[in-house]
This record gives structure tokens, sequence and C-alpha cells, in this order.
């Protein structure tokens, strides 16, 4: 490309050095062109030199202009086609912005400096872009949907060199714990410790959920699921998942307090949780 763009330029100031060509009939060429053949009746050589000098780098910066226009524009024009735009579910945006409302509100309560809504939506870009590695390529269509439901600006590069920096894509990172999670979670135990019912102590759930559906959101959105990204999207939830069935005390009540039936009665034990299914190609 580079090889390419060089010749083009050459070619091209050298073609406006060599020939006054006629583009337009009001344009800058003609009046040029006149301004040269007038000096030259007159035998302003010198004057002459520095009109034509002026028009060679007049062309060239036009031609130059005109290539940048047209690699961007081919960027544009892939990010669109591949359907890079106004692509992510306007219920799922919604629910995203209330969620970390609710923590931006709960940060407020309890004495923190505003933004706690913003890097709870931070920390869910980051869960993305850690499954947006994990076939092994970022695509636009990755990175439109982390910049939509994050309010980010993101490309497939931007997307990459962020990644690497911050060493997202790793061991570390999917066994680290949200702040923003471990937050909510301590939200329902203070509810529940004021005398709510457990069972409308949600907040943890509810973000848990949000965390399963971007998840399942970006994993879609390339129309391709890779089985690596369906193991790293259940290593992650499932880390999300443990830490709360340990430090949630609303559980407590389901996995303590038994005493033994008598006669024939008993209690079938819950089914064992731990897995999550990842979402399935449509």
């Amino acid at each position: 490309m580079e090889v390419v763009f060089f010749t083009v330029i050459v070619v091209e100031l050298y073609r406006g050095f060599m020939s006054i060509r006629i583009l337009s009939k009001n344009g800058g060429h003609i009046m040029l062109y006149q301004a040269r053949r007038y000096l030259l009746r007159l035998g302003l050589c010198k004057k002459v030199f520095i009109m034509h000098f002026l028009y060679v780098w007049w062309v060239g910066i036009s031609h130059l202009i005109l290539i940048i226009v047209v690699v961007y524009s081919k960027q544009l024009i892939q990010f669109f086609a591949e359907g890079g735009a106004n692509m992510v579910n306007p219920q799922l945006k919604h629910l995203v912005d209330v969620m970390c409302g609710i923590m931006e509100s709960f940060g407020k309560d309890h004495g923190l400096d505003s933004g706690v809504g913003d890097a709870a939506k931070f920390e869910l870009a980051s869960f993305m872009m850690y499954l947006s590695a994990s076939d092994g390529t970022i695509r636009w269509e990755e990175a439109s949907v982390i910049s939509e439901l994050c309010d980010l600006a993101l490309t497939p590069e931007t997307l990459g060199d962020f990644i690497r920096k911050h060493n997202i894509y790793s061991t570390e990172f999917e066994k680290k714990v949200p702040l923003s999670f471990q937050m909510m979670v301590d939200l329902d135990n203070a509810i529940i410790k004021a005398g709510v019912s457990p069972d409308e102590a949600t907040g943890s759930s509810g973000l848990l959920d949000v965390y399963k559906a971007v998840g399942g959101e970006l994993i879609q959105s390339d129309g391709d699921i890779h089985d690596n990204e369906v193991s790293d999207y259940n290593t992650y939830i499932e880390m999300l998942e443990e830490y709360r069935a340990k430090n949630f005390i609303g559980d407590e009540s389901k996995t303590t307090g038994f005493v033994k039936n008598s006669g024939a009665s008993s209690v079938s034990a819950p089914p064992k949780t731990g897995s999550v299914e990842a979402p399935k190609k449509g």
C-alpha cells in the first residue's frame, strides 16, 4: 500500500510539472495557464517559474487530499458494509444504561465520587473486549457492539492495542471480579441486613444477567461463534457466579438451617449449578 501510494504521488507531480491541462472551464487551471502565457510574452521567466512551481504543488496537494479521502472512505464503507452501525439491540443498551445508573446512585448514596456508573460500564466493556479476542481476530462488528453498548469509540485496531496494553485477554483478567459486581453484592447484603426479603435483593443477580446478555451479544455479533469464545464466556460467568454464591448472604437461608424430617417426608436437593450455557448460533 505504501509503495502504491508513493508511486501515485510521484506520477501526479510529474504530470503536473510536464503539462498544464485545462481540467475545468472555470477553474484555476485556465487562470494559471493564461497567466503563464502572458508572462512568457513579457519575458518574465522568474515569475513564470514561480507560477509554475505553485501550480505543480497545487496539483500535487489536491491529488494527495483526494487519495487520503479515498483511503479513509474505504474503511468507512467496509465498516457499514459489515453491519457496523446500529447493530445493537436497543433494549440491551437501555438495560446497560439503567444498571449503570443504579450503580451511580449507589455510589453517591455511600459518599463515593461521581463516575461509579461509568466505571461499571467500562468493566462491562472490558469483559466484552476479553471475549472479542477469544477467536484470535477482532472484527468491526465486535468493536461496534462494545462502542454502542458502553458509549465508546473503538476500531478493531484501537481495541486490539488496548487489550494488549492492559493484558485483558489473560488468565489474570478472567479471575478478577469486577469492582462494580462486588459493590452490587454488598448492596444486596446491606438491603437484606436492613430487613428486606432476600428475594427482593436482586441487584447482583441483575448485573449478572447483564454480563450474560452483553457477552452473548458480543460473541454472536460477527455471525460466527467460535468454541473458544464459548469456553471463555463460561469461564468468566462461572467466576462471577462463584463469587456471588460465596458472598451473597441471601443464599444462606437456602443452604443452612436444615432439620431432619420425621417419617417418610423428604426434600429434594436443588440441582447442581455452576455452568452457564452460552448462546448458540441462530
